[in-house]
């Protein structure tokens, strides 16, 4: 796993360390494939479940069998710590797997950023960006690739609580939401299951847009489809994950919106609740019958 991401392994097994190997050296130099990332993290979790125990107490067996009067509970010893690095291994496929495609999505994100002419919009929006079913196609990508490697499909959710975004919060507000988006770990540890993984890669997604938003000069135009953009990808990621982690995810996209805000030319101005449910839903509802 290590050698594939371009790690130096850190093992606490020493059986486990080996010096330079031809086959290991191959598989540096493979191009990146995500299903392959999640399988081996799949693999290093099948092993470290079901494997090193079993196969630890096979060789107790064999050894008390062969030798009469051999120290048979000596090859326990390395078990534990066995399980520690594949349980290590696991955990870096899928954190590996969950980076690679948050970088993806926040490519798709900056190009669009770059290519709206936000600073230049002169017309009221009309609907949400193409961006956004790119993001949501990528997203379901990722989930069936997550699901089926990990043993846990998504349940049908509900649409949950919207988020709808105002420039109306008093300072504190802003200032407590401010701060709760930059204390989120973007890079932290990833729960070895789909929604955990799928969060991740949306945190990397968000927190880029809300970089790039923070780069950016608008107009209220502009900063009206930045709002559309942020609510229905709000809205679409709470599909996908738990409603503690859509609550993050929606912190992220609310600074965004703040960030334009900041930044807008003109007295900023949102649209209203109603008209933003009635430009999303006809996407929203294209997406989820998709």
């Amino acid at each position: 796993c290590m050698a594939h991401f371009g790690e130096e392994p850190k093992l606490s097994c020493p059986s486990l360390r080996s010096p330079p190997c031809e086959p290991l050296e191959a598989l540096r130099g493979l191009d990146w494939c995500g299903p392959f990332a999640l399988a081996l993290a799949w693999l290093a979790r099948r092993f470290e479940e079901r494997v090193v125990a079993k196969a630890y107490s096979q060789a107790q067996a064999m050894v008390a069998s062969a030798e009469a009067g051999a120290d048979a509970s000596a090859l326990s010893a390395p078990s534990a710590a066995v399980e520690a690095d594949l349980a290590c291994a696991g955990e870096a496929a899928l954190g590996h797997f969950v980076r690679v495609s948050g970088q993806r999505l926040a490519h798709f994100l900056r190009n669009a950023v770059q290519r709206r002419g936000w600073a230049e919009a002169s017309k009221a929006p009309t609907e949400p960006s193409l961006v956004v079913e790119m993001i949501f196609k990528e997203a379901q990508g990722f989930d069936a690739q997550l699901a089926k490697l990990l043993g846990d499909p998504r349940k049908t959710r509900g649409g949950g609580n919207r988020r709808n975004f105002s420039l109306s919060k008093s300072t504190m507000e802003l200032e407590i939401e401010r701060q709760w988006a930059k204390k989120l770990q973007v890079y932290a540890p990833v729960p070895f299951h789909r929604s955990g993984a799928l969060s991740g890669i949306f945190m990397v997604a968000f927190k880029a847009l809300f970089e790039y938003a923070r780069e950016e000069t608008f107009t209220t135009f502009g900063l009206q489809q930045l709002q559309l953009d942020a609510e229905l990808l709000g809205e679409l990621a709470r599909d996908f994950v738990e409603a503690e982690d859509a609550g993050a995810l929606g912190s992220l996209l609310a600074e965004a919106v703040s960030s334009g805000a900041a930044r807008c030319r003109e007295a900023p101005t949102l649209l209203q609740a109603s008209d933003v449910e009635a430009l999303c839903a006809p996407k929203r509802g294209s997406f989820r019958a998709a």
